[in-house]
Formats: C-alpha cells, sequence, structure tokens
C-alpha cells in the first residue's frame, strides 16, 4: 500500500495519501466516525463507479450527482450542493466524499469547505491529473468573473484515496492530459523524471509502472504544500505552466475547440518556458520540452481559433497578480523553477504566437 504524507508545518495536522484498490477503502478510512457521510459525483463517473464506492462507505452514503464539464465549476452548483447536503442532514460531524475529476474536486472540496464553516471531505479522484494534482494541496474552488478558480480558499482533505483503476474508463484523450501536471512536476522540480518517464504510459492506464509515477508526482507536490501551504514562496513553483494555461483554459471553453485542462497547460508550459528564455534565464531547452510533451499525446501549438488577443487579456485577471504586475513562475532550466520573475507584456504576445505557429 504505497502512501504519502502531508505533514504540514507549524500545526498538529497532517493526512495520508494513499495509492491503492479501492476494496482496501474501508481499512484507510473510519467512516463510521462521522454521523452522516454524502457522496459528491458527476454523471459520468456515477455511470461507471458511484454503485461501487457506495458499497464500500459503511453505513453508505447519500449520492449528489450534478452534471460534468468545467462549466458546471459556479457558484449556481455550488449553491445546490450546499441545499442537498442540507436537506440529507449533514451536520459539523459529517463527511463529504468527493469522486470525480479535478472539478468534482474543486467545486465538491469548495463546498465542503464552506458548509456549516467546515466539514471533512475526502477526494477519491478518478482522472490521472486529480490523482497527481488537483487533489493534493488544499486548493478547492470556483471559477468566477470570467477567471479560472478566482474564488476559493485552502483547505486540506481529511486523506486522499487513489485507486488507478478507476482511470481504465476515462477516454485516451482525457487520461494522458493527466501527464501535462506529471511532466510539469518533472520540469519544477526533478529533471531527471522528466527525461526518463516511459512514453508507454501514456498509451495504458494499466502500465505496471505508472503507480510508481503517480506516487512520485504526489510526493512532489506534498514537498512543495508542507513547506508552504499558503503559497507565499516556494510553492509558487507549482504554478509553472498555468497562468498561460488558465487563459487558454477559460477563452478555449467560449469557443469551438475547447481545451481540456492538462492541455491548456502543456501549452502553457511551452509558452512559459519560452517566456523564460525570453526573459534571460538559462536556456530550458525547448526542443526536448516541446518532444516530451509530443511523447505523451499532449498539444504543443495553440489552436487557430483561440483569439490570442482575448487570452492577454484573461491573464490580467490571474490571481497571481500583485498591483499591475504578475508574479510570473518560470524555468531556470529542466528540473528548476524560478518565482516571481517580471515579464515585459509583449514578450507574451510573442511567445503565445511562436506556440501558435508551432516555431520557436
Amino acid at each position: 500500500m504505497p502512501e504519502v504524507e502531508v505533514r504540514l508545518r507549524g500545526e498538529e495536522r497532517a493526512y495520508t495519501i494513499t495509492i491503492d484498490h479501492r476494496a482496501r477503502l474501508p481499512e484507510v478510512v473510519d467512516f463510521d466516525r462521522y454521523s452522516r457521510v454524502a457522496l459528491l459525483t458527476d454523471q459520468n463517473v456515477a455511470a461507471h463507479w458511484l454503485e461501487e464506492i457506495q458499497s464500500l462507505v459503511s453505513g453508505g452514503s447519500e449520492p449528489i450527482v450534478i452534471p460534468p464539464g468545467e462549466n458546471e465549476k459556479n457558484l449556481a452548483t455550488v449553491e445546490t450542493i450546499w441545499s442537498r447536503l442540507a436537506a440529507l442532514g449533514l451536520d459539523r460531524s459529517s463527511l463529504l466524499v468527493l469522486l470525480g475529476g479535478g472539478v468534482v474536486g474543486d467545486i465538491g472540496g469548495f463546498a465542503a469547505s464552506t458548509y456549516m464553516r467546515g466539514i471533512d471531505f475526502l477526494p477519491i479522484p478518478t482522472t490521472l491529473l486529480s490523482q497527481v494534482d488537483a487533489s493534493v494541496g488544499g486548493k478547492v474552488g470556483v471559477n468566477a468573473l470570467g477567471g479560472k478558480n478566482l474564488i476559493g480558499c485552502i483547505t486540506q482533505p481529511v486523506a486522499v484515496f487513489i485507486d488507478p483503476e478507476l482511470l481504465t474508463t476515462l477516454d485516451q484523450r482525457n487520461y494522458r492530459a493527466g501527464f501535462a501536471e506529471i511532466l510539469k512536476h518533472g520540469l519544477i522540480a526533478d529533471s531527471e523524471y522528466f527525461t526518463t518517464l516511459p512514453a508507454a504510459l501514456a498509451d495504458d492506464p494499466r502500465h505496471r509502472e505508472l503507480p510508481t509515477a503517480i506516487v512520485r508526482s504526489c510526493g512532489i507536490k506534498a514537498g512543495f504544500v508542507v513547506r508552504d501551504e499558503r503559497e507565499e514562496g516556494i510553492r509558487k513553483a507549482l504554478n509553472f505552466g498555468h497562468t498561460i494555461g488558465h487563459a487558454l483554459e477559460s477563452v478555449s471553453l467560449e469557443g469551438p475547440e475547447p481545451l481540456l485542462h492538462g492541455e491548456a497547460v502543456s501549452l502553457g508550459m511551452l509558452t512559459e518556458a519560452m517566456l523564460s528564455r525570453a526573459v534571460g534565464l538559462t536556456d530550458p531547452e525547448i526542443s526536448q520540452i516541446r518532444r516530451r510533451l509530443e511523447e505523451f499525446g499532449l498539444p504543443v501549438s495553440i489552436p487557430e481559433s483561440i483569439d490570442l488577443a482575448a487570452v492577454i487579456e484573461r491573464i490580467q485577471l490571474d490571481k497571481k497578480k500583485r498591483g499591475d504586475a504578475i508574479a510570473w513562475t518560470l524555468l531556470e532550466t529542466v528540473g528548476r523553477a524560478a518565482i516571481d520573475c517580471h515579464v515585459e507584456p509583449e514578450r507574451i504576445r510573442e511567445a503565445l504566437e511562436c506556440v501558435e505557429r508551432g516555431v520557436g
């Protein structure tokens, strides 16, 4: 039973990320300690896993099923979840299980964090992206005011339970999108991990080395979180690829070719690697980064349907903005990030245009 412990500094708070078969869930989580248990999921995940996961929760769990998709990650959906929690009689001694990908984890964690000023929540992530990134670290929230995750908070879960077999019902595109975050972990913290991760993993969710990669990525992210829970310093390294990526994702959702989060992050990392070179950091070997992204089936050119002017405008809504300037996370080199970097506005358009054309 591989585990990653998240022990937060300065307080007696810790939880465990467990990577194991779902049948072991009752051994890891003591459901009997809660007055009531509810389970939040979306319609796609419910069709595959809801009944089985419910059967593993001692005493049962009341289901709350929402529509799938990033467009559901809003305050109206949160209000629906709050209403269901109240109708089901959940109190401050209750638990909300989050069975789903990043949208369910983000919105469910935010709903739990704010319902009755906070109840425990347990993510059981069902996408690779959420297993290696979204479920770790306590960032929860919703999209609002035209920006990604502009309303939210940092609240740690009571535990995280990861079963790689839950990935077998994903389509190939959604599965591969998760490797953007895995490769990001290598780019910012472990050059060997980035360069040696087998590309064959992207073709087979049952690959024997996938659990090892999940453990490694969870460990890298947890390492940043325990040193800087509130993102005041080193945790900012995890934002690499996300300033551009969030803007691309938000704009694409309004057009004919919506990007998945991981796809947008892939494009964001390539663009921000170019920005790293443009501002005078050590050349982060852009050709190598592009090649590795392609090996894992991730996009390396921005679709022409995405309006770059709209992307640049959306960047100004980024949460990392301080006054009129954005604190960028860039790369010093493969395996090491640089935080709180300054980028001249004209450099942003130049880098976006290069990625759009597939050059640079």
